[in-house]
């Protein structure tokens, strides 16, 4: 063979032995919502406030982080952020409005069959039995929140707390 041949066979293979070894060491990435500013504790999140960055899928970092802009905005800071951090979903939640004033908060158990339709917002009423066996209603409680842990639904209402007593 020709003197140019065997250099040109020579380097293409080490030019494709150089391509599979940088290939080897190319690691899948995932894109996470960063803080492009400093964002205080009980801050309503905007577009303007954050970025996004890639970061190595297999990193340990990347496990609970928004992934999109759209996951944050407009949800409330619940841990502050300084310029540059992560934004795990766990430091965000919905933007919670102070009790009005005269009203308390109670929380209830109930099964969970019970519970399956009633969400945040809703307006409930309650019947409670006193000492006697006498039903007294109880009527206008503001659904705050509702978790469940499998078997029961806790409902956090509020009402006027002269209704509550």
């Amino acid at each position: 063979m020709k003197k140019t041949i065997k250099i040109a066979m020579i380097a293409s293979v080490v030019f494709a032995l150089t391509a599979f070894l940088f290939l080897q060491g190319q690691e899948a990435t995932r894109l996470v919502v960063v803080a492009r500013q400093d964002i205080p504790t009980g801050t309503i999140i905007s577009g303007e406030m954050l970025g996004t960055e890639q970061i190595p899928a297999s990193s340990t970092l990347a496990v609970g982080m928004a992934s999109t802009k759209g996951e944050v905005v407009g949800m409330v800071t619940t841990m502050g952020r300084a310029t540059g951090d992560l934004i795990p979903l766990a430091a965000v939640g919905r933007e919670r409005k102070r009790l009005q004033e005269g009203n308390g908060l109670i929380t209830i158990s109930l099964p969970v069959p019970e519970t399956a339709k009633i969400t945040d917002g809703d307006i409930v009423d309650i019947i409670v039995f006193d000492r006697t066996g006498e039903p007294l209603l109880l009527e206008g409680f503001v659904v705050v929140s509702v978790t469940t842990d499998g078997r029961e639904a806790h409902l956090v209402l509020e009402a006027a707390t002269d209704s509550l007593l």
